[in-house]
């Protein structure tokens, strides 16, 4: 398609920007963009964090473009646009917000595991370390359900409190994001790194779930058997009276539901 930035004329504004061409992905602006770019429309939060949510990266750019402001926008829970992109997988949408060169605090660095600015961002506020992000996800916690294991790693040098949990209504903690963790291989590293720094292996989160609890309903094997092993209580009940056991038979995860019969016989045993 022919570039608008060609015969622009006297068309001036953030949409001409070299930074607005790199995060619309283009080398040149099209007519159908500089149009919209041009027209300077009232974008709200609201339209702007939906588009996010639907993964419209295109909308999102050209909106980014036209208010850069847009990028710092957080819902009503506090959580800004780019954790809310990374907290539903959506990992070109959140390079889409990246591109745009917004300046990363603490949490949204943990969560795209940009370990230069976690350490440079901690070095500066130490006290940074135990503040929950506005949505309640402490560091820690981020750090371990979204698998970033070098972030992780730095939090727990720094003396991260492995038993604090999250301060909104998940009351999450670090073992129990570890356990909920999409990229279970990871998620596993990152678990193992926590109880060996000494988290709580019993912990509750909303619902009375326990990290076995998480482990068994997510049907990752290998730390379900790493949290037997480190004595996790198999017989913990959840608020709805549910055992890890029952958890796994209900989600089809059989081999996890043979791993604790053989843990609840060799334990009568």
């Amino acid at each position: 398609m022919h570039g608008f930035a060609e015969d622009a004329g006297d068309h001036s504004g953030p949409y001409m920007s070299k930074k607005g061409l790199t995060i619309l992905g283009q080398a040149e602006i099209s007519r159908e963009d500089a149009a919209f770019l041009g027209a300077k429309p009232e974008i709200s939060t609201q339209q702007f964090l939906r588009a996010v949510i639907e993964d419209e990266r295109e909308e999102v750019a050209k909106m980014i473009v036209h208010d850069d402001r847009l990028v710092k926008s957080r819902n009503a829970a506090g959580t800004s646009a780019l954790l809310i992109a990374v907290y539903h997988g959506l990992d070109e949408m959140a390079a889409v917000l990246r591109r745009s060169e917004v300046e990363l605090d603490l949490p949204e660095a943990v969560a795209v595991g940009d370990l230069e600015r976690s350490v440079a961002l901690l070095d500066r506020s130490p006290e940074l370390l135990a503040k929950p992000a506005q949505d309640g996800f402490t560091p820690l916690v981020l750090a371990a359900w979204l698998a970033r294991v070098e972030v992780l790693e730095e939090l727990l040098r720094r003396g991260a409190d492995q038993a604090q949990a999250a301060l909104n209504p998940t009351a999450m903690t670090p073992l129990h994001g570890a356990a909920s963790s999409y990229d279970q291989s990871s998620g596993l590293h990152a678990a193992r790194l926590l109880l060996d720094a000494g988290a709580p292996l019993e912990a509750i989160e909303a619902g009375g779930y326990t990290p076995l609890h998480l482990a068994a309903s997510h049907g990752a094997r290998a730390l379900v058997e790493l949290l037997l092993d480190r004595g996790a209580d198999a017989g913990a009940l959840s608020d709805t009276d549910k055992s890890a056991l029952e958890l796994a038979a209900e989600r089809g995860y059989n081999d996890i539901v043979k791993l604790l019969e053989r843990h609840a016989a060799s334990s009568l045993a």
